[in-house]
């Protein structure tokens, strides 16, 4: 074990090295650190490295952490005047530190009049990404709102307009990808005309291409060989639209051949199942048949990573309709009772959604969580698990203690409740240990936790 003092002396000397070298190191660095020191060593970052971007390589900026330092005057003229270069690299800088800092709360009302100012004359006249993406940081004051409808209207007309077909290379994929995730940035916003209209085209482009999509690997060596990685983005872009927008689709003449594609594609671990989900969902009682709460059981313990990441989605998807999946929760807990192998961490990370999200479906619901920390905690190595994977498995179980024990301080039960963690000496590895400090971080950010 290294001490964070350590950890940040370490960061302090390595910062003025090659930016390759500090981007590698860094990102295990965020892991094995609290928020509070993680917030004393990004100033001194911000000072000596530049940030990464699409167009150029840099140190990339932690995700998921609230933190929290004095913002002085120099990092705020360095986003205001990076807005105001000509450069695309320069400008997308400037808005991943204006997310930094404005999500994190971190600058006073007139520091935000400034940055706000200074992104508001950049996304005049831009169309990136990074623009488009804006409008969901800062929203648009009235005399945006038009030209933000024209922009996506536009975004609408090319994508409906663009052709898909794989011909043997990538490019048409990755054209799919790009305009999607333009549709996509800001699908609140979408008319119901646009999004029907997105969605038939999406059927149309899948259908055209399902066959492509579902060959076996031993039939096509270079599509299996890279491409289905563009696939995947693909199917990740419809999922979310398709989720977003599912009531705008009912009674569509396009939904028949598109949960057949769904099925076939499923086969093959695309993302399928949210989708699936609300497709199968009776029109009459809102709730999922038997055959697809079955699916959900067995695809959470699959053998695929890929699909046992899109089950916890689905899962949480359908409960988002209201489905009751207490069901679903009772097989999951069975089955963690005796395999201990990698498939345990993604009931891990379902777990830690429903406990965030206030889940109370099943009044035993903190006495399974808690028999199953106790036995994460006395038969840790006893799991078929990489010294990687113990660490992942380590640090999911203390973050689900963590939120546990902020969410459940003040529930009065039968018997008393423990939510055991690995303690710094336990672990042996910082980020293991952490994981529970964030886990109480994360509850304490919740409303009713």
């Amino acid at each position: 074990m290294i001490s964070e003092d350590r950890i940040l002396r370490y960061v302090k000397a390595l910062i003025s090295f090659d930016v390759h070298l500090v981007s590698e190191v860094l990102d295990f660095i965020y892991d094995s650190i609290s928020t509070e020191k993680l917030s004393e060593i990004i100033p001194l970052i911000l000072a000596k490295q530049e940030i990464k971007t699409p167009y150029e390589f840099g140190v990339n900026l932690p995700s998921n952490r609230k933190l929290s330092f004095p913002v002085n005057d120099s990092l705020l003229l360095k986003a205001i005047n990076s807005f105001a270069s000509d450069a695309v690299n320069e400008q997308s800088k400037a808005y991943q530190l204006t997310c930094l800092l404005w999500k994190n709360e971190m600058l006073n009302d007139e520091e935000k009049a400034r940055l706000g100012e200074a992104l508001k004359k950049w996304r005049a006249n831009g169309k990136s990404s990074d623009m488009l993406y804006s409008y969901n940081l800062l929203e648009p004051d009235g005399n945006e709102e038009e030209r933000l409808n024209r922009l996506i209207a536009e975004n609408v007309d090319t994508f409906c307009n663009g052709n898909y077909v794989y011909d043997c290379s990538s490019q048409p994929l990755s054209d799919w990808v790009n305009e999607l995730e333009r549709v996509c940035i800001l699908n609140h916003r979408l008319t119901e005309e646009q999004t029907v209209r997105v969605f038939e085209h999406i059927v149309v482009m899948l259908h055209k291409n399902v066959d492509a999509f579902t060959k076996d690997s031993s039939e096509d060596e270079i599509f299996f060989g890279g491409i289905k990685t563009i696939v995947n983005s693909i199917m990740l872009y419809v999922s979310e639209f398709f989720c977003s927008h599912a009531w705008n689709f009912v009674g569509n003449d396009y939904l028949g051949i598109f949960s057949e594609d769904l099925e076939r594609l499923l086969e093959k671990g695309y993302r399928c199942l949210p989708m699936l989900i609300w497709l199968d969902t009776g029109a009459d009682d809102l709730k999922m048949s038997c055959d697809i709460r079955e699916k959900l059981k067995k695809s959470l313990f699959s053998k695929e990573e890929s699909l046992r990441g899109q089950t916890v989605s689905a899962i949480l998807y359908a409960l988002k309709m209201e489905n009751d999946i207490k069901d679903i929760l009772d097989h999951m807990f069975s089955v963690l009772k005796v395999i201990n192998d990698v498939r345990v961490v993604d009931s891990l990370m379902l777990i830690e959604s429903l406990l965030l999200q206030g889940y109370d479906g099943d009044s035993d619901f903190a006495n399974k969580v808690e028999s199953l920390l106790i036995k994460i905690h006395d038969e840790m190595n006893n799991y078929e698990l990489n010294a990687d994977e113990l660490v992942e498995l380590g640090y999911h179980a203390n973050f689900i203690a963590g939120v546990a024990s902020v969410k459940y301080k003040d529930t009065k039960f039968l018997l008393p409740v423990k939510f055991p963690h690995f303690t710094l000496e336990e672990a042996g590895f910082n980020d293991v240990f952490l994981g529970y400090e964030r886990g109480k971080e994360k509850a304490e950010e919740k409303v009713g936790c």
